[in-house]
């Protein structure tokens, strides 16, 4: 069945034309009535997305991939120097990783001078999985020191990583300064 143009542009933005995906919501919309539905409430948090990416991608990986690919994932976008504030390891070590994530088509970038993304997704199982591994206090906690390593240098990344740990007050002085 034919989709509407702006399901087609939703279910885009929400895979980012990850064919596995793509695959995957394909079948689930041939055992749904309502495509706008399944969607927009397409999850990797639990159901069918969630086994996939759980069984088929994250378990294949070796156990260093997994840890860095989980912290990571609570950032707005993913180069050396951002990776190294949730990474402890070497800037050679995180760069491995970010070339290894962009290999597997984990990770992806629009251009070679943009810094990586993750899908939205894959970026949602993993934050999710974070969340399950260290607490919901933890995770906010990594934002908040993600913001303050970046208050004076990128103003817009400090100021989501702010709200993201739950003080939207300083997001606002940062936005304000």
């Amino acid at each position: 069945h034919p989709l509407e143009e702006d399901i087609v542009s939703d279910l885009h933005d929400r895979t980012d034309g990850w064919a596995a995906l793509l695959t995957l919501v394909r079948t689930s919309l041939e055992e749904q009535d309502d495509p706008r539905t399944l969607v927009e409430h397409l999850d990797a948090s639990r159901g069918d997305l969630h086994d996939f990416l759980a069984e088929e991608v994250l378990a294949t990986l070796p156990a260093e991939l997994q840890h860095f690919l989980t912290r990571v994932a609570i950032l707005t976008a993913v180069d050396v120097e951002m990776a190294m504030l949730v990474d402890e390891r070497s800037a050679d070590a995180v760069a491995a990783s970010i070339r290894e994530s962009d290999r597997l088509g984990l990770l992806s970038r629009p251009d070679r001078e943009s810094p990586h993304r993750f899908h939205p997704l894959v970026r949602d199982f993993l934050v999710a999985r974070l969340t399950a591994e260290i607490g919901e206090p933890a995770v906010r906690e990594l934002h908040r020191h993600v913001a303050e390593e970046l208050r004076l240098s990128r103003w817009f990344a400090a100021a989501w990583h702010y709200r993201a740990a739950g003080q939207p007050a300083s997001a606002g002085e940062v936005v304000d300064s």
